[in-house]
């Protein structure tokens, strides 16, 4: 017959709490108020019988509390024994205590908690703020201590302020400097330490790519566990424009951290609020779950504005959304059949400025006698009527925007597709509306359906007159606002606020009001004031809702 051996590791009582700076005057609390928590981390009960207390001044043995008029204060609490259950605490206090002839008790022993005292007045011969303390066997063995005796050096034992305990962190770990800390709630005796965190695991940084319209963001992270117990997994939460969540798989214990990486779909906001949470199984403190964020988008430097796809000649047209001018030296279009025009010739495209690209310039010239800054690509692709690729390279090959458009957009036989917002994203469909001229086109110039109403020194609107059902109003905050905390509130004409777009965010550029209020509901038709302030500046503008 084989025979098994089974070990049980008995663990040892440990001091968990140190009350030596009492609430109140010293004059008047004095020592009666003073306690030291001691907590069994064992699985199995444990008799401190025959146990002592020394503070280095003086030595006394522990014995039970025998006055069962405490049981008037604390009727829970168990008198009359030294014997301290599984994950229990004890509490040594003065055999004062109960004396409140000068000053009341200001604890609440729980119920369940053990209570000792000394065999003479006072633990040691009163605790002192720069006492350690020790705990020593039946056995005059050193089961442990608080302050670290054996280094005189560290910061331990703390000098708590009035009222404050020094606490354990990990009753499961050694006297050691790291380990302690002043109470988060004062005191808490015979019960579960402030400092001592089972499970938590808090987001200590992210960061992410610069985001740029029609592009994933790349996000990283790092958690940190404060937890005295291990994890081994937990979720991430991502929440913005879409919504991502990921279990990564690591193991951690107390003070370690990992790092995380997501990846989300395509950008198609013009600015980005969100968050990222952390969550774990247990987690006791929700308050370190979560960063939020907020971050305008960029958009591309030259964008895709206006596409001629039903015509002879058919063309597309560029803009420079930028204050800089552009070279498009080496630029390409490319189509959805993968054929490339050759690189552009030198073009100078001036801020704010159109270019359009065709493959015949004299054609396009006699359809639009007008057009402006027209330059003749060759290669130029066919493009398909009911939908293709437009996709614009510069010259080192990477992609300046792109889309893929279909008829449903807009557009048709002789009128261009144009642009609402070279702001917004291109890959939108209500980025996008069929040209509203005459001559079905806008080469070189302002789109039709894209006429922001400019003024003012703050923003820019695109409609004096929207309908919610079909469109969003678009605000466009200028340049001088940026970096300036800004607020952008809709109001009624009776002046009650309807909906804060922004409430002092900084990095703004674009905002879009569906024509909903703060609880989300659709506004009655009728006028609406777009109300920003930034800096020193105020600016109200007049806008109409049908």
């Amino acid at each position: 017959m084989q025979e098994v051996l089974i070990l049980f590791i008995v663990l040892h009582p440990v001091i968990n709490e140190v009350m030596a700076n009492p609430p109140g005057r010293e004059s008047s609390s004095g020592d009666k108020n003073e306690y030291i928590e001691i907590f069994n981390p064992d699985t199995q009960e444990i008799s401190i019988q025959g146990y002592r207390l020394s503070d280095r001044h003086e030595l006394d043995s522990i014995v039970p509390f025998r006055d069962s008029s405490l049981l008037e204060l604390y009727p829970g609490v168990v008198i009359n024994s030294t014997t301290i259950p599984p994950g229990g605490y004890a509490l040594v206090i003065d055999r004062e205590y109960l004396d409140s002839s000068d000053v009341c008790q200001p604890y609440n022993f729980p119920e369940g908690t053990v209570i000792l005292t000394t065999q003479d007045q006072d633990i040691g011969d009163g605790l002192a703020n720069d006492d350690p303390v020790y705990l020593i066997s039946q056995d005059w063995d050193t089961v442990d201590t608080y302050g670290t005796p054996s280094n005189p050096m560290d910061s331990i034992p703390i000098s708590p302020p009035d009222g404050f305990s020094v606490e354990r962190i990990n009753p499961f770990q050694g006297d050691d400097e790291s380990n302690w800390g002043l109470s988060r709630r004062y005191f808490t005796p015979g019960e579960r330490n402030s400092l001592t965190i089972y499970r938590d695991l808090g987001m200590v940084h992210i960061d992410f790519s610069a985001p740029e319209m029609g592009e994933p963001l790349f996000i990283t992270g790092c958690v940190v566990s404060y937890g005295i117990f291990p994890v081994d997994s937990f979720l991430v939460d991502f929440n913005s424009f879409c919504s991502l969540r990921e279990t990564i798989v690591s193991h951690l214990t107390r003070g370690d951290t990992a790092e995380f990486s997501l990846t989300t779909e395509p950008i198609t906001t013009s600015y980005i609020v969100g968050s990222i949470s952390v969550y774990i199984e247990g987690d006791e403190n929700s308050n370190n779950d979560t960063l939020r964020f907020y971050t305008p988008v960029s958009v591309h430097p030259v964008v895709i504005n206006e596409i001629m796809y039903d015509d002879n000649p058919e063309w597309i047209e560029i803009y420079n959304s930028t204050d800089m001018t552009i070279d498009l030296a080496g630029f390409v279009l490319k189509d959805a059949s993968s054929r490339r025009s050759t690189p552009f010739w030198n073009f100078l495209l001036r801020p704010g400025d159109y270019a359009v690209l065709t493959g015949d310039s004299a054609a396009l010239k006699q359809r639009f006698p007008d057009a402006r800054n027209v330059l003749e690509v060759n290669g130029f692709p066919v493009l398909n009527n009911n939908s293709d690729d437009v996709i614009l390279y510069d010259g080192s090959g990477n992609t300046v925007d792109s889309l893929r458009y279909s008829s449903s957009w807009g557009g048709g036989k002789s009128k261009s597709l144009e642009r609402i917002s070279p702001f917004l994203s291109s890959i939108v469909k209500e980025n996008w509306g069929t040209c509203l001229e005459e001559d079905g086109g806008t080469p070189g110039y302002k789109n039709s359906v894209s006429s922001f109403h400019t003024g003012g020194v703050l923003m820019q609107i695109s409609d004096k007159v929207f309908d919610p059902d079909r469109e969003n109003l678009i605000i466009k905050l200028k340049s001088g606002t940026y970096g300036k905390k800004i607020y952008l509130y809709i109001f009624d004409i009776r002046g009650r606020i309807v909906k804060k777009l922004v409430d002092g965010d900084k990095g703004v550029t674009l905002v879009r009001w569906n024509g909903r209020n703060s609880a989300g509901m659709k506004v009655e038709k009728g006028m609406y004031i777009v109300f920003c302030k930034s800096g020193d500046f105020k600016e109200k503008r007049v806008v109409v809702v049908k």
